[in-house]
């Protein structure tokens, strides 16, 4: 029976493989027509509006359901700083489908050298070296630019996928500076069972329910770089009880 499982997850893998190369390959000609055409701000927003429709489509094509839970705790009448949580591939799928803000996020310079991938991670994020002191305050300077055009700013609060056995990681400290160096609310959100269907630690997938929970904003408003160990615990408190909640792998 375990061999007739890993068989079928094998076949599944290779369809999930199959079916995504088209839409990768179709995203590079929408990002590169947009950019042509269009200024940053609206060849963004055409993209975003694909990256929505490929998630959606695919994620039927392959029996993986995106369900968005509380988004209308998070109006869309401003930018926020958001901050998430990161364990698999697939979050970024879920984030495609869940998002209907106008949101850029930070990209690590090694994706650059991937073919395709890095051209649109170029295209949609803020590339930054994280071992160079400079480039992240260049980096930093230009999310900041880019929310004063009122657009949000996404950070992975763990900075890279959570691959142990624990709902998070420890904390980064970048989201939290810039959401009160800004005097602007932090969004928290969670993807969950994602990393239930595509784990990190094998290639073989399987299809089912992916959640996107969306939290309580928290203002930073007269907050203080001092008080920064207090947000970044609070915030981690309610990501982590909303994980446990909702993630099928923590859920009691």
């Amino acid at each position: 029976m375990r061999l007739i499982t890993r068989i079928l997850k094998f076949i599944y893998t290779i369809w999930v493989a199959v079916t995504y190369i088209p839409f990768l390959v179709f995203f590079v000609v929408v990002v590169y027509i947009s950019n042509l055409f269009f200024d940053e701000i609206r060849a963004y927003r055409i993209v975003l509006f694909y990256i929505h429709y490929w998630s959606a489509i695919w994620g039927f094509i392959c029996g993986i359901r995106f369900k968005v839970i509380d988004r209308d705790k998070v109006p869309n009448d401003r930018p926020y700083v958001f901050i998430c949580n990161h364990r698999s591939s697939l979050d970024a799928m879920l984030w495609g489908y869940s998002n209907n803000f106008l949101v850029k996020g930070l990209a690590k310079k090694e994706l650059m050298k991937v073919p395709l991938i890095g051209f649109l991670f170029r295209k949609t994020c803020v590339v930054v070296d994280r071992g160079s002191k400079e480039s992240r305050k260049e980096s930093f300077k230009q999310l900041r630019d880019y929310f004063d055009r009122n657009v949000s700013i996404f950070f992975f609060a763990e900075g890279t996928r959570n691959k142990t056995e624990q709902p998070l990681k420890s904390f980064y400290d970048g989201a939290f500076r810039m959401a009160i160096e800004l005097q602007e609310p932090l969004a928290p959100l969670v993807m969950c069972n994602t990393a239930h269907l595509m784990p990190t630690s094998s290639m073989l997938y399987k299809p089912g329910i992916t959640k996107c929970v969306f939290l309580d904003p928290v203002p930073t408003t007269g907050l203080t770089l001092d008080d920064l160990p207090e947000l970044k615990e609070k915030v981690y408190k309610t990501m982590e009880q909303a994980i446990l909640k909702h993630d099928i792998r923590f859920a009691k």
